[in-house]
């Protein structure tokens, strides 16, 4: 049994899994966040494939903490071929660890289960940002809070008997604060659940371009670090990645996106955020352009981005 520091109860281990090295399969699942000005979420994601001339192979989906799931946008990724990615925001890690959620969470987990479908989960992500309630920063500056937090939510499916969660842990590329040091309290490794509680790593990693403060990054500087620690280990999804117009060719940077991605083998699946907040200059979609939509299409119809299903 494994019991969280402080917790009431004990919750049943899973089995652990053993490190999984990223095998080099030479495909990568394409997918979206796609939330489109003027259409429903579902209609964004019909409208992008149209676009595209292609299924989606990830749609991803953000619920809070006591919102239901899965719901009507599984069942729609079921229905046409898409493996839907739940991205579970939390609260308070000391809530998680001390049972007071237990009921919730198996709740979601029966649900995943009667699902019956492979889902991407996602909880908690960013955790080394400074903006979530289940930071580190949130937490008394102590990672080990949200690693416990996260083995109960995972331990509590698993004894639900949940085989069809693949789980993402998805730390933020930098650390707020702390940025790409090693040595900070707050780096993603201090973070780390463990393999046996990990499916897949996730990385979400933007480029701002010069908006506000902020420079124009090639996807190794933003990715680069994260992958070498963790892609001998698990497969590398990057699950939130976008780019902006401002300070450089966004249609350029999609380009270097798909070239790196294909050169970095543990790379197996590529989550775009399409969507637009253009009140702040912050334009994420993959037609903020001609040239943009163009490049997108190219990466879309490349043989290495044409798989649809799971390993």
């Amino acid at each position: 049994m494994w019991t969280a520091p402080g917790t009431k109860g004990t919750v049943s281990a899973v089995k652990p899994k053993p490190a999984t090295t990223a095998t080099a399969s030479g495909k990568i699942l394409l997918g979206l966040l796609s939330e489109l000005p003027g259409r429903t979420a579902l209609d964004s994601v019909r409208y992008r494939e149209k676009q595209l001339g292609r299924k989606l192979a990830i749609d991803s989906h953000y619920y809070d903490w006591a919102d239901l799931f899965p719901g009507t946008r599984e069942a729609d990724d079921a229905a046409n071929g898409r493996i839907p990615m739940i991205t579970w925001w939390g609260v308070s890690n000391a809530k998680v660890i001390n049972g007071s959620q237990d009921a919730l969470i198996r709740s979601r987990a029966a649900a995943v289960k009667s699902f019956g479908r492979p889902v991407f989960l996602r909880w908690g992500a960013e955790m080394n940002g400074n903006w979530y309630p289940w930071s580190g920063v949130a937490s008394g500056n102590d990672p080990s809070k949200y690693v416990a937090a996260y083995r109960r939510i995972h331990d509590v499916f698993a004894a639900a008997g949940v085989t069809n969660a693949r789980w993402v842990w998805a730390p933020n590329a930098d650390s707020h604060p702390g940025g790409t040091s090693q040595t900070s309290w707050n780096n993603w490794r201090n973070y780390y659940p463990g393999d046996a509680y990990v499916d897949w790593v996730g990385i979400d990693g933007y480029n701002w371009g010069t908006v506000g403060d902020n420079v124009w990054q090639s996807p190794d500087s933003i990715f680069g670090p994260i992958y070498r620690d963790y892609a001998t280990r698990k497969p590398i999804m990057l699950a939130e990645t976008a780019s902006v117009e401002s300070g450089g060719s966004k249609a350029a940077w999609v380009s270097s996106l798909s070239t790196w991605a294909k050169g970095h083998t543990a790379v197996q699946a590529l989550v775009w955020f399409d969507t637009s907040l253009s009140s702040t200059g912050l334009d994420w979609r993959i037609d903020s352009s001609p040239a943009v939509l163009t490049a997108f299409k190219t990466l879309g119809t490349d043989t290495r981005f044409v798989r649809t299903s799971l390993p």
